[in-house]
């Protein structure tokens, strides 16, 4: 074996097979492939026919060249992989851009030294090896860091507008490309190099998806406002409801007491010590011993307080106000949640039944295959408009309450929904148990 042919082997497996099989590897590590096969099929499949399309079109058009290759590059990183599309042109991108940009000053040093592109030359040297293995050197230390950045931070991000992001990237490998153009063919010509044109629309595109993504992101920073509006509201709504349970055990003492005043009286006019008066007294004491109780309608004593005091503001309006809740009931879900639950959907409730004379609420809970089911119902005046609930702007925390209802659903997998069924509306929430 001659001193040549042991060069241009060890130039082709420095120059094409070891960049090739590392960008696959790469990927792998990036992205998660789907299954076994599919790891597989990236790690070698893939690779060979790269390897092959690489070395068979030496001699090809740069750009078409250059476009079969990404595109083989861009198939496994698209379909072969877990996370979404927008994850993997992100990732084939940015291997363009690193590789790009290691190699643009580092062949411009090159051509400065030496006169000439080591791998441009048709007979090739020692100096054309540790001119490819030092460019793969520099290509695998640059890629490192965005591999780690991939793994622990990108891809956690669900953001939709992510995807929008990933045209810059695309744009940048493509202008990037059009400065290494002329390194590859030797024209200079700007108009005539295609990468230029390409990058050109791409970076105008871009600027308009900026401008909607910004957009986009400030609509985020209202509704996190808007949240936190909605969690406080919540937070005050249950320490209500909490204070109001808690004080029930003082209103038992208060009872107690009352209660034996009135067996006091009661003895007096057995004994016929008291006038008339006071058996009015008893029975007035006796009323307002029986008017602080608060029911029992369930085990949770959040939900008492809550149903209690509803009840109290429908008698206040003229508005009916029935309840079926099992007695043994105490709810599988935070007692914060199941109060704002309640509490949101009546407030809803009342809000529309008071416009109707002699109206009705009505307030169930149930358990029925595998999941804890609320239902709300009160007279419609109207159509259903929830959109009306959605207002952010007003200062005080009205208008959040069916978003906070649906954001509690979601976060047990649950579902919300508001309809409406022979004049009367229904609110129901279904959680899983």
């Amino acid at each position: 074996m001659n001193e040549q042919l042991v060069i241009d082997i060890v130039y082709f497996i420095v120059y094409y097979i070891i960049p090739v099989f590392y960008a696959h590897f790469y990927f792998t590590l990036c992205l998660t492939p789907k299954n076994k096969t599919c790891t597989i099929l990236m790690l070698t499949v893939f690779p060979v026919a790269n390897i092959i399309l690489s070395a068979g079109t030496e001699g090809m058009n740069g750009l078409v060249r250059w476009v079969l290759i990404v595109a083989l590059t861009f198939v496994p990183a698209l379909f072969l992989v877990k996370e979404p599309k927008r994850y993997g042109i992100f990732t084939v991108s940015f291997l363009e851009i690193i590789m790009m940009t290691a190699d643009i000053p580092y062949s411009s040093f090159f051509l400065e030294a030496l006169g000439y592109f080591p791998s441009k030359i048709e007979t090739k040297t020692w100096v054309s090896v540790f001119f490819s293995l030092g460019f793969v050197t520099l290509y695998i230390i640059l890629t490192i860091p965005f591999c780690l950045l991939m793994r622990s931070k990108v891809k956690k991000i669900h953001d939709k507008s992510m995807g929008l992001f990933m045209l810059f990237p695309l744009g940048q490998a493509f202008f990037l490309a059009a400065c290494s153009y002329p390194t590859w063919t030797g024209n200079f010509q700007v108009f005539n190099n295609a990468f230029t044109v390409i990058a050109f629309i791409i970076s105008i595109i871009s600027d308009f998806f900026l401008f909607y993504a910004l957009h986009e992101n400030s609509k985020l920073e209202e509704l996190k406002i808007q949240l936190l509006e909605m969690e406080h509201s919540l937070e005050m709504q249950y320490q209500y409801y909490n204070n109001l349970a808690e004080k029930q055990v003082e209103i038992s003492e208060y009872r107690h007491d009352i209660n034996n005043l009135v067996s006091t009286v009661e003895s007096l006019v057995e004994k016929n010590i008291s006038v008339s008066e006071g058996k009015a007294l008893a029975e007035d004491l006796r009323k307002k011993a029986v008017s602080i109780t608060m029911p029992s309608y369930c085990m949770n004593p959040i939900v008492n307080a809550v149903l209690w005091h509803k009840k109290n503001e429908a008698a206040s309006l003229g508005i009916s106000f029935d309840i079926n809740v099992e007695k043994e009931e105490d709810f599988p879900i935070d007692r914060m949640d199941v109060c704002s639950l309640f509490a949101n959907l009546i407030d809803n409730a009342l809000k529309e039944a008071k416009k109707i004379p002699d109206s009705n609420v009505t307030v169930r809970a149930y358990r029925n295959i595998g999941c804890m089911f609320f239902e709300i119902t009160n007279p419609l005046t109207g159509e259903i408009q929830p959109k009306a609930q959605k207002s952010s702007k007003k200062k005080n925390n009205h208008g959040h309450g069916l978003q906070i209802v649906k954001r509690i659903a979601e976060k047990y997998n649950g579902e919300f929904v508001l309809f409406s069924e022979n004049q009367r509306a229904i609110a129901k929430v279904c959680i899983k148990i």
